[in-house]
């Protein structure tokens, strides 16, 4: 595994190396088109199933019942669905559909497509199902144009989620029973959105074209063509950027700020929301199976240096634990993390481990496309090292981590996720995914776990009570059932920032997506 991802990221140096060659040429974007440098390609084009943050490319080819709005805020909006209405009860959301839709691949949009991708979701069990899990019972055809949503209980959330479920085609999956189209939807895309797929090259380039027959129309300005361009080298990123051969990079490196900062050329977007940057323990795997090594650890992360390392403040800034500052539900009483290396021996020795012996070589693992994870790995390194634990540096791609860590015994000991909890008004999603068993991101494995065995029902508790006073003391209890068992290390929330040409216009970060931009409201102005 190690391996292909190496072999990977030598395609991808070579790919950088070619574009450089092109910036020799004196290559520049064309007016009506926007080409942005993505340092972690899509690997999985099956926009249901996809869970990696290069899935932002997919929000502009699929569309779902409901959106967000795209003016930087995290308000719902009718997409597909024009209209809906609830159930006194809450259990029954009858959604009345956009009609004069098409797919990419010219099928109407019906009830009938609502019906089987949800189906599709369910059945297959595609990474979108942790959306939806356990709280869609199932989907109803009433009419060409109106579906009725039934739902196992009341979820304050649920628009929030639909707005991530998106609709495909249903022909594909009529014509391909044996698998739901499966297999073709990794290889094709069809949905409604503005764009549709023109090339797919992984890992150098994915290409998106105007759909012509797009039900929200071409009046006005827009980009005729979305190109991803793969470069994971920021200093190849930034001279694409500065020669006219990109339009925008991502994530630029606190060293660029004064410069591209400085160029007329070049316009400089803050993020938001913030970041967050979490460190999971696996706590059913030695040694990070013992509650004092893992606050050992912990320790051992001199958090200040970090935090110079990025930028400092008030960009960046520690974490107190799962839930957003920002969020009504968040436990204010929760302490910020703290750099103690004698504090950390005392307590490995208390462990049985004193100065770190007997205890093997743990992994760290990490994406390779931040680079606020790989300064914190070089000052966490070090800082284990003091206290006598070797940690190894395991750089990956985002699938390739997903695959390692989805068991406790393949996982490393410790492995970096990345989240933007401050965009959901109630924290139910972070905690299903990052913390509940079968949770896409749930790399702690903790409610495994002696300690962790009644954290599932508690979750659910939280996310089914319609009772506001009474899930605000529910959510206060997981996050001290979490911090106090140290599951993981809640580092930093950082601020992204993104270089973008200073002819470009409409960029504007969607806060409730990560990393997706609104592509089919921006324009270039030439």
């Amino acid at each position: 595994m190690k391996g292909g991802g190496k072999a990977v990221l030598a395609v991808v140096c070579m790919v950088s190396l070619l574009v450089c060659c092109s910036i020799m040429a004196g290559a520049t974007t064309k007016a009506n088109e926007f080409v942005q440098q993505v340092a972690n390609y899509l690997q999985v084009p099956d926009a249901q199933d996809n869970m990696q943050s290069a899935g932002f490319m997919l929000r502009g080819t699929y569309e779902g019942l409901v959106t967000y709005k795209t003016q930087g805020t995290v308000e719902l909006e009718p997409c597909l669905a024009t209209s809906w209405e609830v159930s006194p009860d809450g259990l029954i959301y009858t959604f009345y559909l956009r009609q004069n839709v098409l797919f990419h691949d010219g099928t109407p949009f019906t009830a009938l497509a609502v019906k089987l991708s949800f189906d599709r979701i369910m059945t297959l069990k595609l990474g979108k199902l942790g959306y939806i899990e356990g709280i869609v019972s199932s989907v109803e055809v009433v009419d060409d144009y109106t579906v009725r949503i039934l739902l196992t209980s009341p979820v304050a959330s649920i628009l929030s989620r639909l707005a991530n479920i998106p609709i495909v085609s249903p022909t594909p999956i009529l014509q391909h029973p044996e698998d739901m189209a499966k297999e073709w939807y990794a290889n094709n895309m069809a949905g409604t959105g503005p764009y549709m797929l023109d090339y797919f090259d992984p890992p150098a380039e994915t290409a998106l074209k105007r759909f012509d027959a797009y039900w929200g129309g071409w009046e006005g300005k827009h980009f005729d063509r979305i190109s991803f361009v793969t470069v994971q080298d920021q200093l190849t990123a930034r001279q694409m950027l500065l020669g006219g051969d990109i339009d925008a990079v991502w994530s630029v490196l606190v060293e660029d700020f004064a410069g591209l900062g400085e160029n007329p050329d070049v316009q400089l977007v803050a993020g938001s929301p913030p970041t967050y940057y979490t460190i999971a323990f696996n706590c059913l795997k030695f040694p990070t199976n013992n509650r004092r090594v893992r606050e050992a650890i912990g320790l051992a992360l001199d958090y200040e240096t970090v935090i110079a390392l990025i930028g400092g403040r008030p960009l960046n800034d520690t974490i107190a634990g799962p839930v957003a500052e920002t969020n009504g539900y968040y436990d204010g009483t929760l302490l910020t993390p703290q750099y103690d290396l004698e504090r950390a021996k005392t307590l490995l020795a208390e462990a049985g481990f004193p100065g770190g012996a007997g205890l093997p070589p743990i992994e760290l693992v990490w994406s390779r496309m931040w680079d606020v994870e790989a300064k914190t790995v070089q000052v966490l390194q070090e800082g284990l090292k003091a206290i006598g634990i070797n940690a190894v540096s395991i750089p990956m791609n985002f699938a390739p981590i997903l695959s390692k860590e989805s068991t406790p015994e393949t996982a490393g000991q410790l492995c970096f996720i990345v989240s933007d909890p401050s965009i959901d008004a109630v924290p139910d999603q972070l905690m299903q995914n990052m913390y509940h068993t079968g949770g896409i991101y749930d790399f702690s494995f903790f409610s495994r776990t002696p300690d962790g065995l009644g954290l599932d029902a508690l979750i659910e508790q939280a996310v089914f009570k319609t009772d506001d006073a009474v899930r605000l003391e529910l959510y206060k209890e997981l996050q001290q059932l979490l911090v106090s068992n140290y599951v993981a290390m809640w580092a930093f929330k950082t601020v992204d920032f993104t270089a973008i040409r200073s002819d470009v216009r409409g960029y504007v970060l969607v806060p409730a997506y990560e990393k997706y931009v609104p592509f089919y409201h921006m324009w270039k102005d030439r």
